[in-house]
């Protein structure tokens, strides 16, 4: 395990990690004002270019609790899922605030390729730019609340993050592969609930279009929700946001144009989740024409499939060792 440490500045101690330096120069070319603290490696970090880096995070918001439909969400929790990634083979390029997480994430690996970026959870984008925003559309009484999501801004922050760091690795792409995947910590909660961890490999559907990012698409809409008002007042989901993949250069056209859609939406007065962004992206065609393409992954083909996260279950199907 190689062990990097910075200061609270961008300013990096030791200038040779290449890890770093690369990470900064995307970092620099994107205009990012992301603080890195330290960044901790695992496995080989060579090339493996036919393969799908994973990426996912965890940032602590701390006990959102259970309200109607939605249940409770808990750090604890997050903390016991992560140990799926001790069956993941893929590379993986991960981001935190905490230390001990990412410490965590090391010895879960396994020596597995891996890199751990500890950052400055309030020098995002997501949380430092959109949070203040969103916190005070959501405590206008007259803004319609669907809890958790227009009720506590940083639940919404975490779910833009993942956009954000996607567009970092587009750049970095520190393992060189071609395709890429975004993974929520609980994705793979019933394997971990089930202790089963028999390895597998996350790969790019068969008949997979490269020119596309595959979204998992949970139900067709309804007419009055090809409104983007109504969707990001209302909360309807169309696409879910735990698991989607593509080649590296569609998702870098689409996290390019979702974040800015939420600057768009931000501007009409219009706060949400990622799930309802991606919606009001790609179902109100009247209003916005993204250039960007996606290829519907339809969990309602699948019986028995839970329809968020159906997309993350096919693929660890067909990608079990």
């Amino acid at each position: 395990m190689i062990y990097y440490r910075y200061n609270n500045s961008t300013e990096c101690i030791r200038f040779e990690s290449s890890e770093y330096t690369s990470l900064k120069q995307a970092l620099q070319q994107l205009r990012s004002k992301i603080v890195v603290l330290d960044i901790l490696t695992a496995g080989n970090g060579s090339d493996h270019t036919s393969g799908v880096t994973v990426l996912s995070s965890l940032i602590d918001i701390g006990v959102i609790p259970a309200y109607g439909h939605a249940t409770k969400k808990d750090p604890a929790m997050y903390l016991q899922w992560m140990q799926i990634y001790r069956a993941i083979d893929n590379p993986l390029v991960f981001f935190t605030e905490k230390h001990s997480v990412a410490k965590e994430m090391i010895s879960i690996r396994q020596g597995k390729p891996t890199i751990v970026v500890v950052i400055v959870k309030e020098s995002t984008w997501a949380f430092g730019y959109l949070g203040p925003r969103y916190s005070n559309i959501f405590d206008d009484e007259n803004y319609p609340k669907h809890h958790p999501n227009t009720v506590y801004s940083d639940y919404a922050s975490v779910t833009h993050l993942k956009f954000e760091l996607m567009q970092i690795l587009t750049i970095w792409n520190y393992f060189n592969t071609e395709s890429a995947a975004w993974l929520d910590i609980g994705a793979y909660k019933n394997a971990v609930d089930d202790e089963d961890f028999r390895s597998f490999t996350i790969r790019n559907l068969p008949g997979y279009d490269q020119t596309k990012v595959t979204l998992n698409y949970i139900r067709d809409p309804k007419p009055r929700e090809r409104n983007h008002r109504y969707i990001m007042k209302y909360s309807p989901s169309i696409f879910a946001g735990g698991f989607w993949i593509g080649h590296i250069n569609p998702l870098k056209q689409f996290v390019s144009e979702y974040r800015k859609h939420v600057e768009i939406l931000l501007g009409e007065g219009l706060a949400n989740c990622e799930e309802q962004v991606m919606a009001s992206m790609f179902v109100d065609g009247t209003q916005f024409q993204p250039h960007a393409e996606v290829q519907p992954f339809r969990a309602l083909n699948y019986e028995g499939c839970d329809r968020w996260l159906c997309l993350a279950h096919r693929t660890r199907e067909l990608g079990l060792s």
